[in-house]
């Protein structure tokens, strides 16, 4: 009997110890990958279901010309275009897994697919994707045309919570409960030019021209650097986001709340209101050249003059936003991209790409 005891004991002891072992190995893991510098990606799949509603173009003003429109996209986020595809993270197929793709506009058919899940940027010839794990944050950046790797670097032991495009590099933010660091990057090759930290309520802000650095504050925007100007817009809500633009001097705020969105253009230079949309834009702005694009409520994408706000043509869609069967205001997300005159627009509710060329000259 004694030794029965004994052996239950023993039993225990082992057990206590292979559960301490095991714990104390993933403490170690953890604290190890977060010295690695690599990421690999890890298969996602989401069953999304398809589309209530198709939508139709109903007219559209001479400028814009349709080149095509793609059905049965699911995309997790933004959408861009190089002006001859669509670049996006989602999938053409219901419990497909999820991937960074390119798509030729034309023909339909698939350029190249990598395993990536997080939102991603896009520029003249690089895709950049920012994403976390227990590692810390890192940011990849592919070849547009090709989908090949170019480079990848760690930022920071923290999450990646945006990436955005500046003339002096990537500006990367992360985010430590709430602690917001910012990290300029080579676009190149991915070493860090330098970091700092925002004091601000809200974080977002970049350098525009290389010389000024704007920043969101809780009642509107300011600049500090060459020029020093702070503009009152009104009480702003955390989802409010700044865009660099084509013309240095010129800044867009785009103010959002649960439902929709209203635009603010100002002088880079006073911080001078130049012009101002009512609060019914529902998409991301696209900027290319001087012209700025994006969607109302009521379905109808606009291509306005950077400068002074004036409509330079569009397309109006059926049904509107407001019209369909539905329809999530608070959690739908149509998105705007344009690259070399092609302007792409995506209604994620309907599962529907639209692509268009567009010319003053026409």
């Amino acid at each position: 009997m004694n030794y029965r005891k004994k052996a239950y004991f023993l039993f225990l002891i082992f057990s206590l110890l292979l559960v301490c072992f095991n714990f104390l190995a993933y403490g170690v893991g953890v604290i190890y990958d977060r010295t690695k510098t690599d990421y690999e990606c890890q298969p996602v799949r989401i069953n999304w279901e398809g589309a209530k509603q198709s939508v139709e173009v109903i007219n559209n003003s001479s400028r814009f010309e349709l080149i095509n429109r793609l059905q049965n996209i699911y995309s997790l986020g933004a959408i861009y275009t190089d002006g001859t595809s669509v670049i996006l993270v989602g999938s053409l197929q219901a419990n497909a897994v999820i991937n960074l793709m390119s798509l030729d506009i034309e023909t339909e058919k698939l350029n190249w697919s990598v395993c990536e899940t997080e939102p991603m940027l896009l520029d003249k010839n690089h895709v950049y994707v920012g994403y976390t794990d227990l590692g810390g944050a890192f940011v990849t950046t592919y070849d547009v045309e090709s989908g090949m790797k170019v480079w990848q670097a760690k930022v920071d032991n923290q999450g990646t919570s945006d990436i955005e495009i500046t003339p002096i590099g990537l500006l990367i933010t992360t985010n430590d409960h709430g602690r917001k660091r910012y990290y300029l990057l080579d676009e190149n090759n991915g070493q860090q030019i330098r970091s700092f930290s925002d004091q601000y309520s809200l974080n977002e802000f970049f350098t525009q021209n290389g010389q000024n650095i704007f920043q969101l504050t809780g009642q509107g925007i300011a600049s500090s650097g060459t020029h020093n100007w702070e503009t009152e817009l009104h009480e702003l809500p955390y989802s409010t986001t700044m865009k660099a633009t084509s013309r240095s001097d010129i800044v867009l705020v785009d103010i959002k709340d649960r439902f929709i969105s209203q635009i603010f253009a100002l002088d880079s230079s006073t911080g001078t209101i130049l012009w101002q949309t009512e609060r019914n834009i529902k998409s991301n702005l696209a900027e290319e050249d001087g012209v700025v694009y994006f969607l109302t409520e009521d379905a109808l994408l606009v291509a306005a003059d950077l400068r002074t706000g004036t409509s330079l043509g569009h397309v109006l869609f059926s049904p509107g936003l407001k019209e369909m069967d539905d329809f999530d205001f608070v959690n739908a997300h149509p998105q705007v991209a344009v690259n070399d005159g092609v302007v792409v627009v995506y209604f994620d509710s309907a599962r529907q790409l639209f692509a268009f060329s567009f010319s003053l000259e026409r």
